[in-house]
């Protein structure tokens, strides 16, 4: 995740959806608040993130509003405004269904897909973030 102000901060996605994604981090010097972000509810930022597939990682970025901070301090739940790009729900839904964390009947029509666990990297090329 990519905020305003501070680094970018590596988080993993936890659970997504077609409209929006919970990503928590590491905590101690990997927390949100250790970036000197201080994000706030509303707040725009960047999402990258990168998705394992059989021939290697897809990435993806994409703008996101801030819905919910986790009273830890260490997640937030980010709401695209115009949905999750169907490219990159689709290649989080295959991951989901290929390591056994969902089942394909929570694909789209669902309010959400299982737990998912695809690295989340706020720097610009790892993970997601």
């Amino acid at each position: 995740m990519h905020p305003a102000q501070g680094r970018s901060w590596l988080c993993a996605v936890r659970d997504f959806c077609e409209q929006g994604m919970l990503l928590t981090g590491a905590g101690a010097s990997r927390s949100l608040t250790s970036t000197g972000a201080n994000p706030n509810r509303g707040d725009a930022i960047a999402v990258h993130f990168s998705v394992p597939t059989p021939t290697g990682q897809k990435h993806f970025r994409t703008q996101a509003t801030i819905a919910r901070m986790l009273d830890s301090g260490n997640g937030i739940g980010v709401l695209f405004e115009e949905g999750l790009p169907k490219d990159a729900f689709d290649a989080l839904l295959e991951f989901g269904v290929a390591s056994g964390l969902s089942a394909r009947d929570a694909a789209p029509g669902q309010e959400q897909a299982d737990e998912q666990a695809a690295p989340a990297d706020a720097s610009a090329g790892a993970g997601a973030a």
